[in-house]
């Protein structure tokens, strides 16, 4: 299994009741297996979801930049190769997940100001502006729009460990 997720990732509202208990377990399970493959890419501007014999869900983002992840699914073989092709084309500008995840703690570890504000946004907590540091997070993919992306949670837990 093979899944690109861009840096920046935020699990939208609608998905994050679901997000931890399915998604998540199943990831787990296929990671503990070493079946699962994850790269990460600085900007993904698709949401692609399929398997070896069938597009379940392409999304492109709205005017907002918002994805509908309803998208639409196919069986077509033109669709499906088309499909294949972008995900190739996304794979072969992205980096595995892992060495993003370890560069990423390596440079928050050094910086106790900054394991301070991922505190303060885990709690909900009002951060006070740093004109510097906040869009150098939000530039390393590792807060978005105010919150905590996906890798910035993943690296702020490895952080309490």
């Amino acid at each position: 299994m093979e899944v690109i997720e861009p840096k920046d990732w935020l699990i939208p509202a609608e998905l994050k009741k679901v997000y931890p208990r399915y998604y998540e377990l199943v990831l787990n399970k296929v990671r503990a297996s070493g079946l699962l493959e994850e790269r990460v890419l600085e900007k993904l501007g698709i949401y692609l979801c399929m398997s070896e014999k069938e597009v379940a869900t392409v999304a492109f983002p709205c005017l907002d930049g918002k994805f509908d992840y309803f998208g639409f699914a196919t069986t077509n073989r033109r669709a499906y190769k088309w499909c294949l092709d972008l995900f190739h084309h996304f794979w072969r500008g992205s980096l595995p997940r892992s060495q993003v995840i370890e560069e990423l703690y390596k440079w928050v570890k050094e910086r106790p100001e900054v394991i301070q504000i991922f505190e303060r946004m885990v709690k909900d907590q009002e951060i006070k502006y740093n004109k510097e540091l906040i869009p150098k997070l939000e530039s390393m993919g590792l807060i978005k729009q105010g919150s905590v992306t996906r890798l910035g949670d993943i690296v702020y837990q490895r952080l309490q460990q």
